[in-house]
């Protein structure tokens, strides 16, 4: 949300200081809700007015993964570069995705984008899952667990048991510290990961576990 300041700079004397000033942040301010105005979590995409897409932070965390923002509150803020940006509001294919065009952030300001999101369908009787995931619980993954949740549950995930590798574990914890449970919930589970098999192939995920 900071512009980037470059000035040349050569150190002459020890403890020599020079001062770095940044131009106020520029950001997007989200107030996301479905038909009723209830809060609904949502994942967001952003890209430049010519299509090229932006980088918001490292992949692995919910508050700016490359050109993807993750909401798990109703109003929330994105600090991103001034510019003019096609953005699209999903949240899992029940919903319709809404694409906002030539939505402006004006350099230093806190820009403001209010959205009401609309159900396509309902699907009683099934359930949006998804059945493998890790997260820093596993060993071999650093997204964070309070991330991944919010990454699924924005995403319309409604159920995902832990499947973290030759651990048994939950997220049901986590999702009742975000106050999800009306979108999402889990399981304990696993995926027993090793041998026998050539390499490391063999692997099982389990579920409901205690």
């Amino acid at each position: 949300g900071h512009d980037t300041v470059a000035i040349p700079y050569e150190v002459k004397e020890v403890n020599a200081e020079q001062v770095f000033t940044l131009r106020p942040q520029t950001t997007l301010s989200f107030k996301v809700s479905d038909e009723s105005g209830a809060f609904l979590p949502v994942k967001i995409s952003f890209a430049n007015a010519d299509g090229k897409k932006i980088n918001l932070g490292p992949a692995t965390r919910s508050n700016g993964a490359g050109n993807l923002y993750f909401a798990a509150q109703p109003v929330f803020t994105v600090p991103l570069p001034p510019g003019v940006y096609t953005i699209v509001i999903s949240h899992g294919p029940e919903y319709n995705a809404l694409v906002l065009h030539h939505v402006k952030a004006v350099a230093g300001k806190l820009n403001k984008v209010n959205v009401v999101m609309h159900r396509a369908f309902s699907s009683p009787g099934y359930i949006i899952a998804d059945l493998h995931n890790h997260t820093t619980g596993s060993g071999d993954s650093n997204a964070g667990i309070p991330d991944r949740v919010i990454n699924m549950a924005a995403a319309g995930i409604e159920f995902a048991p832990a499947t973290e590798h030759n651990r048994i574990s939950t997220f049901t914890g986590i999702i009742k510290q975000l106050k999800l449970q009306k979108f999402i919930a889990s399981a304990a589970g696993i995926e027993l990961s090793g041998r026998p098999g050539p390499g490391d192939i063999n692997h099982q995920t389990g579920f409901p576990l205690r």
